[in-house]
């Protein structure tokens, strides 16, 4: 075992020993700190490779890239050149088709329809919010809640009861095979 090591176990042991919680917890994470990282042998690591069915040198070659993934990067390096040529003259186009006056009328009425349907929302939500309180207001009533109390104590002698059914039948034999 290193010297540093057992340094840092014998003031965890002595930390262990005193009555300050925190510094053995700091004490035990320095033991951790210095404990050796082991690695399993090449030799393991072959058997447990080659048990599940893996080449071990299949693991650490340098994958190759065949014709296909070659052609599929030269196609996507076409379209991002073909994009950035293209785009910024169609976009000029549309904004020179569109005009000033268009963009203040579509952003106009954008913002028309989405305070319209804001305040559909919120008459939806008070209506929501109506049939709730009418809802939770029965439901604290106290006639409700010792309907409530009731069918809690109902169920709960029924469970007991058929657990007491089930009990009896409970034995070493209980699972019998055929």
């Amino acid at each position: 075992m290193e010297r540093t090591l057992k340094k840092a176990i014998n003031n965890w042991l002595n930390a262990e020993l005193g009555d300050d919680p925190y510094r053995a917890e700091s004490a035990l994470r320095r033991v951790f700190l210095r404990l050796p990282r082991y690695a399993p042998s090449a030799d393991f690591v072959a058997g447990v490779l080659s048990s599940l069915g893996l080449a071990s040198t299949g693991l650490l070659a340098v994958p190759r890239l065949t014709l296909r993934w070659k052609v599929a990067i030269v196609v996507c390096f076409v379209l991002v050149a073909l994009a950035g040529s293209l785009l910024p003259g169609m976009v000029g186009a549309l904004w020179a088709g569109l005009g000033p006056g268009k963009a203040i009328d579509l952003a106009a009425g954008l913002v028309v329809g989405l305070s319209a349907r804001f305040a559909e929302g919120v008459v939806v939500w008070g209506a929501l919010s109506g049939v709730a309180r009418t809802v939770s207001e029965s439901l604290t009533s106290p006639s409700m809640m010792a309907a409530i109390a009731a069918a809690a104590l109902i169920s709960a002698t029924a469970l007991r009861l058929l657990h007491g059914l089930m009990l009896p039948d409970r034995n070493p034999r209980y699972v019998q095979s055929n």
